[in-house]
């Protein structure tokens, strides 16, 4: 379909949208997300403190395709905080922080992470509905990375080669100067800029889109990073309109690179 193809990859965002609404038919599979997002915590408490974050212990023993039976958590979500006026800019950056190291360090992550999924208990974290757990390979995380780390210092020609080196295949020469030049067009205007001027959604969109028009091809999961950044993203604008994201996101970029 080389007409629809234009639009970015649309078999891809399918095949994402396919998998999310599998998972959530069937509630085995939020135990065994809850299971793997619990294992990669316990590994990395060694290492990297993600000790804001908890999990609620579920009965295996009673769930099944139907029903999921577990501990209950007393708190009130990131979207009722939103909603409220009581959720703290620093608590959505520490949240950013902890998916990052899931993202970027180990490439599973929660695939779902919007408001209503994240509870706040106690000053931890309580991450909800984990049916849908993403994956991507270490040459999209570590891109993604050094991507992002290059946004938080507005240097586009790093992030340029960053997202070449996420292709399946490189552009090279006088093809890769053409998309370089349209690269830092398309964000001549992302330095300073906060969320409530340019929405860091509809900019990865146009990324990749342009990434797809100037002939590189991306690993399928990278809509469920863009996904999870999309939520931070309309988080931190009902949070505080006037954050400089990429910005204050760049103090993480050492402690990360550390785990790659």
């Amino acid at each position: 379909y080389p007409k629809l193809k234009k639009a970015g990859d649309p078999m891809g965002i399918i095949e994402d949208i396919e998998r999310f609404t599998l998972s959530e038919l069937d509630l085995r599979r939020e135990v065994q997300g809850q299971q793997t997002l619990r294992g990669i915590h316990a590994e990395a408490s060694q290492h990297f403190d993600l000790s804001k974050l908890i999990f609620p212990h579920v009965h295996d023993e009673l769930c099944h395709k139907n029903l999921m039976v577990s501990e209950f958590i007393e708190g009130p979500t990131f979207d009722e905080l939103l909603s409220e006026g009581k959720l703290g800019y620093d608590q959505l950056l520490d949240l950013f922080r902890i998916q990052g190291y899931y993202m970027f360090c180990r490439g599973v992550f929660h695939g779902d992470l919007h408001p209503g999924n994240v509870i706040l208990s106690n000053g931890r974290f309580v991450f909800v509905d984990t049916g849908f757990i993403a994956e991507v390979g270490r040459k999209m995380r570590v891109g993604l990375f050094n991507f992002f780390a290059g946004l938080s210092k507005n240097d586009y020609g790093a992030c340029a080669k960053s997202l070449n080196s996420m292709s399946d295949v490189e552009i090279q020469g006088e093809q890769f100067r053409k998309f370089t030049k349209a690269f830092e067009d398309l964000y001549q205007n992302f330095t300073g800029a906060t969320v409530s001027q340019i929405s860091l959604t509809q900019q990865m969109m146009k990324t990749i889109k342009l990434g797809i028009h100037s002939g590189m091809t991306f690993e399928r999961g990278i809509f469920s990073i863009i996904r999870s950044l999309m939520y931070l993203d309309g988080m931190v604008l009902r949070c505080n309109p006037d954050a400089i994201l990429l910005n204050d996101m760049g103090q993480f970029v050492g402690e990360f690179k550390k785990h790659l």
